[in-house]
């Protein structure tokens, strides 16, 4: 069994959902499933008008990775990427940077398969704090939690070259700074 009859098999379970383009619907070059809580934070409805807008503003940053828009892959440091691996990378976490307006919201999750993101938690990065605090090291643990339940025993993409991740249209953080690949 493939991880793809595995991923079709917990949709019909409603324990995750594929998040549809807001125009292209679900017929995209990439694919984001999210787990049943988030989807339904995701929709709404929302406590108030100011996180309606952040998840408006998410919304379009996630259009984006779904429709093959330009995708900036930062490592380690990187502060102005669209996404990033999360540290230590061994545990293949990777966080969907939506940067504007402030608070800005993280998504956590782990890749499927090429061009297949599971979101499994979204988050305010004001609540985060630090990279190094305990509230971004329970995510991480919370992530591969759910993975682990959702998935087991399949395994995320591992040690991978980037473009095995975000097959197009994706670009190194390092080669933009003048770095090596």
């Amino acid at each position: 069994m493939s991880i793809r009859v595995i991923l079709r098999e917990r949709e019909r379970e409603r324990r995750i959902e594929q998040l549809p383009h807001t125009l292209l619907g679900k017929r995209t070059p990439r694919v984001i499933y999210l787990t049943r809580d988030v989807f339904d934070e995701f929709m709404g409805p929302w406590a108030d008008r100011a996180w309606a807008i952040q998840m408006g503003m998410l919304r379009a940053d996630l259009d984006r990775f779904l429709e093959n828009g330009r995708i900036i892959v930062g490592h380690r440091r990187s502060r102005h990427a669209y996404m990033k691996r999360l540290d230590p990378g061994r545990d293949e976490v990777w966080e969907i940077r939506s940067r504007d307006p402030d608070p800005e919201i993280r998504m956590f999750g782990r890749f499927a398969e090429t061009d297949v993101f599971v979101g499994t938690a979204c988050l305010d990065r004001d609540y985060l704090g630090d990279e190094n605090s305990r509230q971004w090291r329970d995510e991480m643990v919370r992530c591969i939690t759910d993975w682990r339940n959702l998935f087991h025993p399949y395994q995320p993409l591992r040690r991978r070259p980037l473009h095995e991740y975000v097959s197009t249209n994706v670009i190194s953080h390092r080669f933009i700074v003048g770095r090596s690949p």
